[in-house]
């Protein structure tokens, strides 16, 4: 049983990791592909975006930074005092569960954070632009959901 919980712990800190990862791709790039979250993969040429539409992007990431950048680094601290605790001598149950708990806090501001900056660069899309991300996250969720295990 105590396992199972210490795997819980580093799963949701590698979730935390991922997602401050994505969104500091998003942050350094803003193309040539999408980042952001909104559908990995998808290139901005594959969209057809305009050199105004790129400049735009940036602009929405850019003002986003002062979002995403504190939670980066909370999100740093908090996956470092977690490996503390999972190899604390002894273990504390208690410790490693109060940690994963701040993780997965931090991993929820997060996601809140990305939603917004998603939706923003969303409305710089065109329709047609707009429609090949929704086709694009359909196909991706379909594959997703055919994997075993998920």
């Amino acid at each position: 049983m105590k396992l199972n919980r210490t795997v819980v712990g580093v799963l949701v800190a590698g979730l935390v990791a991922v997602t401050a990862g994505s969104i500091w791709a998003a942050q350094r790039q803003a193309g040539p592909r999408m980042g952001m979250g909104m559908v990995p993969g998808l290139s901005l040429s594959q969209l057809g975006i305009t050199d105004a539409q790129r400049q735009q992007i940036k602009d929405v990431v850019q003002r986003h930074r002062t979002d995403i950048q504190p939670l980066m680094q909370r999100a740093r601290t908090a996956r470092a005092a977690l490996r503390t605790a999972e190899t604390a001598d002894p273990i504390d149950d208690n410790a490693i569960r109060a940690k994963a708990a701040e993780v997965a806090a931090i991993e929820g501001d997060t996601a809140v954070a990305r939603a917004h900056l998603q939706a923003e660069v969303f409305q710089v899309l065109t329709p047609e632009q707009q429609e090949k991300v929704r086709q694009r996250r359909a196909q991706r969720i379909g594959r997703l959901q055919q994997k075993p295990g998920l």
